[in-house]
């Protein structure tokens, strides 16, 4: 998930401090939008005013507007110097793209494909009085059983259930303070594809590990703790 990065005299800013405090409030609004939705600074005119809960929005807008914290082109606001000091939209769907294939690799290297299964190589010995049907299932109850793992968005093999991510979106955005969200379908969408990226292993581990339900698993990893000691899997005997 994008973060946005604020310099530690945000605060004490000349233009900060000449657009006011709620002003100060609807930009680092602004930012957040905009590092959530990867817009390169850009928000909409109408969005603009919907982003914070405070009064007469529009006074604060052309109070942004003034100072030189925003400027207009067009439809949009523009953040002034956005991409001076947030990554842009190229650079955060790279590193998205770099670390999914990175999650790939690490699960083929800790999954390696069992042989492959070559019956002209290896006939089926006959057997007196088997039918051509029994021979084939004796030849079929040989071979390792099919998959039935999801494939994960990056190509590989999960056995965490998608649902998984959509519960671990679900708590995610019930824990945001209210009116944070604007688009509720949009941000469980981005928070499940940024949790399955970011802590698949540690969900791999802990569903082999333990006897958890989705549900519980995906408010595991939101909390970030292991389930309790008495969901652990018995050994098998």
């Amino acid at each position: 998930m994008p973060w946005v990065r604020l310099d530690d005299s945000f605060a004490d800013h000349p233009k900060v401090e000449r657009a006011g405090p709620l002003a100060a409030w609807l930009h680092v609004t602004a930012l957040c939008y905009c590092a959530r939705h990867l817009t390169d600074g850009r928000v909409p005119k109408t969005k603009a005013l919907r982003l914070a809960d405070v009064a007469s929005p529009q006074d604060h807008v052309d109070a942004l507007l003034r100072v030189g914290l925003w400027h207009e082109d067009g439809d949009d606001y523009v953040i002034h110097d956005y991409l001076e000091y947030q990554p842009a939209r190229a650079d955060v769907e790279a590193d998205r793209l770099a670390a999914r294939t990175r999650m790939a690799k690490k699960r083929q290297k800790s999954s390696p494909e069992l042989p492959e299964n070559n019956e002209r190589s290896s006939p089926t010995p006959s057997h007196p009085g088997l039918s051509d049907l029994s021979s084939r299932r004796l030849r079929n109850s040989r071979r390792p059983p099919e998959p039935v793992d999801n494939p994960d968005d990056d190509g590989s093999i999960s056995n965490v259930p998608d649902e998984v991510w959509a519960r671990y979106a679900e708590h995610k955005l019930a824990r945001q303070p209210a009116g944070k969200v604007s688009n509720a379908i949009a941000y469980k969408l981005t928070t499940a594809d940024n949790a399955r990226t970011e802590h698949a292993d540690q969900a791999e581990r802990w569903w082999q590990l333990f006897d958890v339900t989705p549900e519980h698993l995906a408010e595991c990893l939101v909390d970030g703790r292991a389930p309790a000691a008495h969901y652990r899997r018995k050994d098998p005997a």
